[in-house]
């Protein structure tokens, strides 16, 4: 009796210690979820559905949304990477994220990367080669941005251009996930975007982080041309990149000049934010350009779902 009692015992710790296991496991993975920025995983998605929603020809939803599904893996996968690469950034800087503040272990980060990275190119893989080309591709840049011998983010039009190439890409991945072709509306909203996103977010990711970076050795856009200059030259191109997008949306029409004047009028809130931040101010304080940067670009792809169902 009192062995199968002790049996009994030893069974039901082997269960707890399971679920206390499992437990930790689902935490850590919610923490995973949680370095690769939610905020900026939903923007890919919107860019994937973008390209899915501009392209030419019939659109295949059932292809369509396993195509997001193995693109979001893809992005999970990337920006785990990049934070797994950015631990010395973040900590110099200061940042709460589980990486950098010791709440996700490196080794199991480094785990669910590859696992993510392998899943997105299965599904790819059996989608077809076409997906399997431009999903191979932007795993390739996601690593070269943050991974060794030469990260892209190490220089600064190095990492602006990466950063563009991965959301050109995505809008790209939209269409040949969903089978249709390249439009003219799809090309400019894309570029218009992705300049949005290279030319502006380049160097409004960077204001707030430039201790972190110069003790990475990084050479980010204000390291090398001071805070002030690189602010007013993200200005510059967020005027640019409106007019732009202005002038092509009204060419092009099919409901682009809804997210053409989210883009312009957002250019005018970057303006006057960054004119209020001033060169002492706290990292929280120099991180609003960024999210103004971010901000237009849910209005931008919000504004282009609102076209589409109401077509100006």
């Amino acid at each position: 009796m009192w062995d199968r009692a002790a049996c009994h015992g030893r069974s039901f710790l082997r269960r707890i210690e399971g679920l206390l296991i499992g437990a930790r496991v689902l935490t850590a993975l919610g923490r995973c979820l949680v370095e690769a920025r939610p905020v900026v995983q939903v923007v890919f998605l919107m860019r994937f559905a973008s390209g899915a929603a501009l392209g030419t020809g019939r659109l295949r939803l059932g292809a369509a949304l396993l195509g997001a599904l193995g693109w979001s893996l893809a992005t999970c996968a990337i920006y785990l990477c990049n934070g797994i690469a950015d631990y010395a950034e973040d900590v110099g800087n200061g940042s709460r994220r589980p990486i950098a503040s010791g709440a996700l272990p490196l080794a199991f980060a480094r785990r669910v990367v590859l696992v993510l990275a392998f899943a997105a190119l299965v599904q790819a893989m059996i989608a077809g080669p076409c997906q399997f080309a431009v999903m191979l591709s932007y795993l390739t840049v996601g690593y070269a941005y943050s991974g060794p011998p030469f990260p892209l983010k190490r220089r600064y039009y190095t990492a602006s251009l990466g950063g563009a190439a991965l959301g050109l890409l995505t809008y790209l991945g939209g269409a040949v996930a969903s089978a249709r072709a390249i439009s003219a509306p799809l090309l400019v909203f894309a570029l218009a975007m992705t300049a949005w996103m290279g030319g502006v977010g380049g160097i409004a990711k960077d204001l707030s982080d430039v201790t972190g970076d110069r003790l990475a050795g990084r050479r980010s856009w204000p390291l090398v041309l001071g805070p002030q200059r690189a602010g007013g030259l993200m200005l510059l191109v967020a005027f640019a990149v409106a007019a732009g997008f202005t002038a092509a949306a009204a060419v092009a029409g099919h409901g682009l000049l809804l997210p053409a004047a989210a883009v312009a009028a957002g250019a005018v809130v970057l303006a006057v934010v960054t004119a209020r931040v001033p060169p002492d101010a706290s990292r929280r304080v120099r991180r609003r350009p960024y999210r103004v940067f971010m901000a237009v670009q849910y209005l931008g792809h919000a504004g282009l779902v609102l076209a589409l169902l109401a077509p100006l």
